[in-house]
Protein backbone atom coordinates (compact mmCIF):
# COMPACT_ATOMS: atom_id res chain seq x y z
CA UNK A 1 0.00 0.00 0.00
CA UNK A 2 1.25 3.56 -1.18
CA UNK A 3 2.35 5.24 2.27
CA UNK A 4 1.76 8.58 0.94
CA UNK A 5 -2.13 7.21 0.20
CA UNK A 6 -2.01 5.85 3.63
CA UNK A 7 -1.54 9.27 4.91
CA UNK A 8 -3.83 11.02 2.87
CA UNK A 9 -6.35 9.00 3.86
CA UNK A 10 -5.48 9.20 7.68
CA UNK A 11 -5.79 12.65 7.18
CA UNK A 12 -9.27 13.00 5.87
CA UNK A 13 -10.61 10.57 8.29
CA UNK A 14 -9.25 12.68 11.03
CA UNK A 15 -10.76 15.75 9.59
CA UNK A 16 -13.80 13.36 9.55
CA UNK A 17 -13.48 12.85 13.16
CA UNK A 18 -13.22 9.46 12.46
CA UNK A 19 -12.07 7.30 15.82
CA UNK A 20 -8.34 6.39 15.23
CA UNK A 21 -8.99 2.44 15.63
CA UNK A 22 -11.32 2.32 12.77
CA UNK A 23 -8.86 4.61 10.45
CA UNK A 24 -6.40 1.94 10.74
CA UNK A 25 -8.47 -0.60 10.25
CA UNK A 26 -10.48 0.83 7.13
CA UNK A 27 -6.91 1.59 5.92
CA UNK A 28 -4.71 -1.87 6.36
CA UNK A 29 -7.59 -4.04 6.10
CA UNK A 30 -8.37 -4.21 2.58
CA UNK A 31 -4.65 -3.94 1.64
CA UNK A 32 -3.33 -6.73 4.35
CA UNK A 33 -3.65 -9.56 1.35
CA UNK A 34 -1.89 -8.00 -1.14
CA UNK A 35 1.13 -6.25 0.75
CA UNK A 36 1.46 -9.54 3.72
CA UNK A 37 0.58 -7.68 6.30
CA UNK A 38 -0.69 -9.72 9.43
CA UNK A 39 -4.11 -7.98 10.34
CA UNK A 40 -5.94 -8.77 13.64
CA UNK A 41 -9.29 -6.60 14.67
CA UNK A 42 -9.31 -6.45 18.33
CA UNK A 43 -12.92 -6.40 20.33
CA UNK A 44 -12.23 -2.83 22.44
CA UNK A 45 -15.08 -4.57 24.95
CA UNK A 46 -12.58 -7.48 25.68
CA UNK A 47 -9.42 -5.37 26.82
CA UNK A 48 -9.49 -4.73 30.86
CA UNK A 49 -9.32 -1.47 31.64
CA UNK A 50 -9.54 0.30 35.30
CA UNK A 51 -12.63 1.72 36.96
CA UNK A 52 -11.80 2.62 40.17
CA UNK A 53 -11.18 6.48 38.86
CA UNK A 54 -11.39 9.02 36.05
CA UNK A 55 -8.30 7.43 33.64
CA UNK A 56 -6.62 9.72 31.21
CA UNK A 57 -7.28 8.68 27.41
CA UNK A 58 -5.53 9.50 24.39
CA UNK A 59 -4.49 8.07 21.16
CA UNK A 60 -0.95 6.94 22.67
CA UNK A 61 -2.14 5.58 25.55
CA UNK A 62 -4.53 3.94 23.63
CA UNK A 63 -2.33 2.60 21.01
CA UNK A 64 0.51 1.47 23.86
CA UNK A 65 -2.41 -0.82 25.14
CA UNK A 66 -3.04 -2.32 21.77
CA UNK A 67 0.35 -3.52 21.47
CA UNK A 68 0.65 -4.61 24.98
CA UNK A 69 -2.42 -6.80 24.45
CA UNK A 70 -1.30 -7.68 20.93
CA UNK A 71 2.17 -8.86 21.88
CA UNK A 72 0.46 -10.92 24.81
CA UNK A 73 -2.09 -12.27 22.65
CA UNK A 74 1.07 -13.76 19.66
CA UNK A 75 2.82 -15.00 23.03
CA UNK A 76 -0.60 -17.39 23.28
CA UNK A 77 -1.49 -15.80 26.92
CA UNK A 78 -5.26 -17.36 27.19
CA UNK A 79 -8.26 -14.48 27.82
CA UNK A 80 -5.98 -11.46 27.15
CA UNK A 81 -8.31 -9.88 24.56
CA UNK A 82 -10.74 -11.53 21.61
CA UNK A 83 -9.91 -10.91 18.35
CA UNK A 84 -13.06 -10.47 15.56
CA UNK A 85 -13.45 -12.90 12.85
CA UNK A 86 -13.85 -10.55 10.05
CA UNK A 87 -16.28 -11.91 7.53
CA UNK A 88 -15.58 -11.69 3.63
CA UNK A 89 -17.45 -10.04 1.00
CA UNK A 90 -19.13 -12.35 0.06
CA UNK A 91 -20.35 -13.63 3.67
CA UNK A 92 -21.29 -10.08 4.76
CA UNK A 93 -23.51 -9.69 1.29
CA UNK A 94 -25.29 -12.82 1.96
CA UNK A 95 -26.66 -11.21 5.54
CA UNK A 96 -27.88 -8.65 3.79
CA UNK A 97 -30.84 -10.29 2.74
CA UNK A 98 -32.05 -11.44 5.89
CA UNK A 99 -31.27 -8.12 7.46
CA UNK A 100 -33.35 -6.56 5.05
CA UNK A 101 -36.33 -8.65 5.36
CA UNK A 102 -36.02 -7.57 8.85
CA UNK A 103 -36.03 -4.25 8.37
CA UNK A 104 -38.92 -4.88 5.97
CA UNK A 105 -40.73 -6.53 8.01
CA UNK A 106 -40.76 -4.27 10.87
CA UNK A 107 -41.86 -1.18 7.96
CA UNK A 108 -44.89 -3.33 7.10
CA UNK A 109 -45.88 -3.58 11.00
CA UNK A 110 -45.57 -0.04 11.43
CA UNK A 111 -47.71 0.68 7.89
CA UNK A 112 -50.59 -1.63 9.45
CA UNK A 113 -50.72 -0.34 13.15
CA UNK A 114 -50.59 2.94 11.51
CA UNK A 115 -53.92 1.79 9.77
CA UNK A 116 -55.46 0.26 12.64
CA UNK A 117 -54.49 3.88 14.54
CA UNK A 118 -56.29 6.05 12.22
CA UNK A 119 -59.66 3.73 12.06
CA UNK A 120 -59.62 3.26 15.89
CA UNK A 121 -59.62 7.06 16.20
CA UNK A 122 -63.22 6.86 14.30
CA UNK A 123 -64.39 3.93 16.19
CA UNK A 124 -63.74 1.36 14.07
CA UNK A 125 -61.84 -2.34 14.55
CA UNK A 126 -61.46 -5.41 13.26
CA UNK A 127 -60.44 -4.22 10.29
CA UNK A 128 -57.21 -6.22 8.35
CA UNK A 129 -54.86 -4.25 6.14
CA UNK A 130 -52.87 -7.49 5.30
CA UNK A 131 -56.55 -8.99 3.78
CA UNK A 132 -56.93 -9.25 0.04
CA UNK A 133 -60.04 -7.84 -0.11
CA UNK A 134 -58.48 -4.32 2.39
CA UNK A 135 -59.31 -1.79 -0.68
CA UNK A 136 -63.24 -3.33 -1.02
CA UNK A 137 -63.43 -3.27 2.98
CA UNK A 138 -61.89 0.65 3.01
CA UNK A 139 -65.02 1.61 0.74
CA UNK A 140 -67.38 -0.06 3.19
CA UNK A 141 -66.54 1.16 6.52
CA UNK A 142 -68.54 3.25 8.95
CA UNK A 143 -67.40 5.20 12.05
CA UNK A 144 -68.81 4.55 15.20
CA UNK A 145 -71.59 6.43 15.04
CA UNK A 146 -73.15 5.07 11.71
CA UNK A 147 -71.23 7.79 9.18
CA UNK A 148 -69.07 7.82 6.32
CA UNK A 149 -65.46 7.99 6.50
CA UNK A 150 -64.57 11.53 5.55
CA UNK A 151 -62.52 12.36 2.23
CA UNK A 152 -59.23 13.23 3.59
CA UNK A 153 -59.01 10.16 5.86
CA UNK A 154 -59.89 7.62 3.83
CA UNK A 155 -57.39 9.43 0.96
CA UNK A 156 -54.94 9.25 3.71
CA UNK A 157 -55.47 5.56 4.54
CA UNK A 158 -55.20 4.72 0.51
CA UNK A 159 -51.70 5.85 0.62
CA UNK A 160 -51.03 4.18 3.34
CA UNK A 161 -52.11 1.43 1.87
CA UNK A 162 -50.13 2.23 -1.61
CA UNK A 163 -47.05 2.22 0.93
CA UNK A 164 -47.78 -1.20 2.23
CA UNK A 165 -48.00 -2.90 -0.58
CA UNK A 166 -44.91 -1.93 -1.79
CA UNK A 167 -43.84 -3.57 1.13
CA UNK A 168 -44.93 -6.57 0.37
CA UNK A 169 -44.13 -6.79 -2.90
CA UNK A 170 -40.55 -6.24 -1.70
CA UNK A 171 -40.43 -8.97 1.14
CA UNK A 172 -42.03 -11.27 -1.25
CA UNK A 173 -38.75 -10.27 -3.81
CA UNK A 174 -36.64 -10.36 -1.05
CA UNK A 175 -37.81 -13.97 0.04
CA UNK A 176 -37.52 -15.23 -3.55
CA UNK A 177 -33.59 -14.22 -3.30
CA UNK A 178 -33.22 -16.01 -0.23
CA UNK A 179 -34.85 -19.08 -1.34
CA UNK A 180 -32.59 -18.58 -4.18
CA UNK A 181 -29.48 -18.58 -1.97
CA UNK A 182 -30.80 -21.50 0.04
CA UNK A 183 -30.85 -24.15 -3.01
CA UNK A 184 -28.00 -23.00 -4.58
CA UNK A 185 -25.29 -21.41 -1.92
CA UNK A 186 -26.87 -23.78 1.23
CA UNK A 187 -26.91 -26.69 -0.95
CA UNK A 188 -23.41 -26.96 -0.75
CA UNK A 189 -22.38 -27.26 3.25
CA UNK A 190 -24.07 -28.20 6.31
CA UNK A 191 -26.52 -25.96 7.04
CA UNK A 192 -28.54 -27.31 4.34
CA UNK A 193 -29.40 -29.86 7.09
CA UNK A 194 -31.35 -26.73 9.10
CA UNK A 195 -34.16 -27.60 6.23
CA UNK A 196 -34.82 -31.21 7.37
CA UNK A 197 -35.57 -30.20 11.18
CA UNK A 198 -39.13 -29.58 12.03
CA UNK A 199 -39.77 -26.32 13.31
CA UNK A 200 -36.84 -24.51 11.11
CA UNK A 201 -38.23 -22.32 8.01
CA UNK A 202 -36.12 -20.96 5.24
CA UNK A 203 -35.62 -18.02 6.80
CA UNK A 204 -34.41 -19.39 10.60
CA UNK A 205 -32.59 -21.44 8.19
CA UNK A 206 -30.66 -18.80 6.04
CA UNK A 207 -30.69 -16.27 9.44
CA UNK A 208 -28.64 -19.12 11.39
CA UNK A 209 -26.54 -19.88 8.37
CA UNK A 210 -25.58 -16.43 7.00
CA UNK A 211 -25.20 -14.78 10.83
CA UNK A 212 -23.29 -17.82 12.31
CA UNK A 213 -23.21 -20.80 10.81
CA UNK A 214 -20.74 -19.78 8.36
CA UNK A 215 -17.76 -19.46 10.03
CA UNK A 216 -15.77 -22.41 12.11
CA UNK A 217 -15.98 -23.42 15.70
CA UNK A 218 -13.90 -24.80 18.02
CA UNK A 219 -16.18 -26.28 20.54
CA UNK A 220 -20.01 -26.12 21.65
CA UNK A 221 -19.04 -23.24 24.21
CA UNK A 222 -17.91 -20.71 21.18
CA UNK A 223 -20.96 -21.62 19.58
CA UNK A 224 -23.08 -20.52 22.94
CA UNK A 225 -20.76 -17.28 23.17
CA UNK A 226 -21.43 -16.28 19.93
CA UNK A 227 -25.65 -16.54 20.00
CA UNK A 228 -25.38 -14.97 23.41
CA UNK A 229 -26.60 -18.13 25.29
CA UNK A 230 -23.02 -18.82 27.42
CA UNK A 231 -24.05 -19.12 31.03
CA UNK A 232 -22.68 -16.39 33.69
CA UNK A 233 -21.90 -17.68 36.84
CA UNK A 234 -20.94 -15.84 40.22
CA UNK A 235 -19.52 -17.64 42.89
CA UNK A 236 -17.36 -16.04 45.76
CA UNK A 237 -16.37 -18.00 48.51
CA UNK A 238 -19.42 -20.45 49.78
CA UNK A 239 -22.31 -18.21 47.29
CA UNK A 240 -22.91 -19.86 44.19
CA UNK A 241 -25.38 -18.52 42.02
CA UNK A 242 -26.53 -18.51 37.80
CA UNK A 243 -27.59 -14.67 36.40
CA UNK A 244 -28.88 -16.36 33.31
CA UNK A 245 -27.42 -16.35 29.44
CA UNK A 246 -24.90 -13.57 28.93
CA UNK A 247 -26.78 -12.16 26.27
CA UNK A 248 -23.82 -10.67 24.59
CA UNK A 249 -23.72 -12.49 21.72
CA UNK A 250 -25.43 -11.78 17.60
CA UNK A 251 -28.95 -10.57 18.18
CA UNK A 252 -30.15 -12.40 14.99
CA UNK A 253 -28.84 -16.01 16.30
CA UNK A 254 -29.87 -14.93 20.16
CA UNK A 255 -33.65 -15.15 18.34
CA UNK A 256 -33.71 -17.70 16.55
Amino acid sequence: MDPEAVETRLLNDHKRKVPAGARLCLVLKPGKAAEGIESHVVDAASIATPRRRRRAKTDKIDGEALVRELLAYKRGEPRVCAMVRVPSVKEEDHRRIGRERKALVGQRTCHVNRIKGLLFAQGITGYEPLGRDRRHRLEELRTGDGRALPEHLKGQIRRELDRLELVIAQIKEVQAERDALLAIEVAETPAATLLDLKGIGPDCAAILYSEGLFRHFDNRRQVAAYAGLAPTPWQSALVQRQQGVSKAGNPDCERR
